[in-house]
């Protein structure tokens, strides 16, 4: 159920905070939406907002926007690597190639930071200094 909140006197001080779906870390996550004139346009809005999540998390279509915004070295090392089914040496040429050519050029940085081009940049550089198969495992 969301709930909404005054944040100063001025036109428009309300906001509204409601609960995001379990992401697996134990903890609880809220998103929001500010600038409502009366609290209950705030709720009005954190309540249709709670309904289309539901219905995008039924069609299996309901994506957490902040997950973007972990860095790229918490997705591989968390999430990426744990999930792959890879042979000892195939796991550790992944995560080789990982600090080697990745992990330098974006791992610090958050995933929705990163762009198409700068990728196919990248891939092209890779390709003009690496194998045809070294640059195919990177990418």
């Amino acid at each position: 159920m969301p709930y909404a909140e005054q944040r100063g006197n001025g036109e428009f001080p309300w906001r509204v905070r409601w609960l995001l779906p379990p992401n697996g870390d134990g903890k609880k996550h809220y998103d929001g939406a500010s600038g409502f004139a009366t609290e209950d346009d705030a709720l009005d809005h954190g309540r249709k907002m709670e309904q289309e999540q539901e219905v995008d998390l039924r069609r299996g279509d309901w994506h957490d926007k902040h997950k973007g915004e972990q860095t790229l070295d918490a997705y591989f090392w968390k999430v990426w690597l744990p999930a792959q089914r890879l042979s000892d040496k195939s796991r550790a040429n992944r995560e080789g190639e990982y600090r080697t050519h990745i992990g330098p050029r974006w791992g610090a940085g958050p995933l929705n930071a990163i762009e198409m081009f700068d990728v196919m940049a990248f891939e092209n550089q890779l390709r003009a200094r690496r194998s045809a198969s070294t640059a195919g495992n990177v990418m």
